[in-house]
């Protein structure tokens, strides 16, 4: 049971430039109450190097997408379910304004992303559900 509690905390997630996949990069999943928040790195999702804006892939293109699929509770909260839920993450709105927070001070001299995310009543596994990690 402990290896599955432990592989459901760090999430791959798939960066896209509308249809056109461009990398992998790796978040987690974070509980406040009866939110949940996807947190990644900035560099993730601007398709640069935090904080010196270097583009990470020759042709320059930055993704508008990201997709990943989340582990789910059993009823009970402590099993977690095999299957898995997909989920598609809009980095920016139609207005192009971020769908994601950065460090309120520090900005992007923090390579630090956070997502709220609509869980439509699902209970997703995420990082603080248990305190038995150290």
């Amino acid at each position: 049971m402990k290896n599955d509690i432990i592989s459901s905390f760090v999430y791959p997630v798939a960066a896209y430039s509308d249809d056109d996949f461009l990398y992998i990069a790796t978040g987690f999943l974070y509980r406040k109450k009866t939110k949940f928040y996807f947190i990644t790195s900035l560099s993730s999702i601007l398709g640069r190097q935090v904080p010196n804006g270097e583009f990470k892939l020759k042709n320059k293109k930055i993704p508008n997408v990201l997709k990943t699929s989340f582990s789910i509770f059993e009823d009970d909260l402590i099993k977690i379910k095999k299957r898995v839920f997909p989920i598609t993450i809009p980095v920016y709105n139609e207005n192009f304004e971020p769908n994601f927070f950065i460090h309120p001070t520090y900005k992007k001299e923090i390579d630090i992303a956070v997502f709220p995310i609509e869980t439509k009543g699902i209970d997703f596994v995420s990082l603080n559900d248990f305190d038995t990690v150290k």
